[in-house]
């Protein structure tokens, strides 16, 4: 219906309210993260929108961000974002984070998620490299060969990949 669809160039009412309440969070974080520098916020008004943001690579960049996201909860710097966005194989990590039942009032949740993401790193894995689930691959791979476009171990490993996790 027309009613679902909202024509703006602001912020509808429900983003406008997570910003306000999210602010609040942002400049205690910065504060206690930024205690002894004298350009930290002094008001709600000087605190800024902060994004995390995370690039893809697979399985690499799964890993990658869940030690990022460790370390950044660790230092007290995870209350400081305002907004985190994940690319393919980050958003791996974010999904398996944002879709835990404990998020995101648990703390050092990063820690409790460890075991999850090392299983669908581990699960059955070998059956891909089976012959009919890599002859599957390989067509594909000749396929985007045959229509010109460059080929490498990497298209082989990220069908694995794409078949890996859930």
């Amino acid at each position: 219906t027309s009613e679902s669809l909202r024509f703006s160039l602001d912020l509808c009412l429900e983003e406008k309210l997570y910003l306000e309440q999210r602010r609040s969070k942002v400049f205690k974080g910065l504060n206690a993260f930024l205690a002894k520098d004298e350009e930290k916020p002094t008001c709600l008004s000087d605190c800024p929108n902060i994004c995390l943001m995370t690039s893809g690579g697979g399985f690499r960049a799964m890993i990658a961000f869940c030690g990022v996201y460790k370390a950044m909860e660790d230092a007290g710097l995870i209350d400081c974002v305002t907004y985190t966005s994940a690319l393919s194989g980050s958003s791996w990590y974010l999904a398996t984070l944002y879709t835990h039942p404990d998020f995101p009032h648990e703390p050092n949740l990063s820690t409790k998620i460890k075991p999850e993401i090392r299983a669908c790193v581990e699960k059955y894995w070998q059956v891909h490299l089976s012959p009919p689930w890599s002859s599957k691959y390989l067509q594909k791979i000749i396929a985007k060969s045959v229509r010109g476009q460059p080929v490498s171990f990497t298209d082989f490993y990220g069908y694995l990949v794409g078949q890996q996790l859930p």
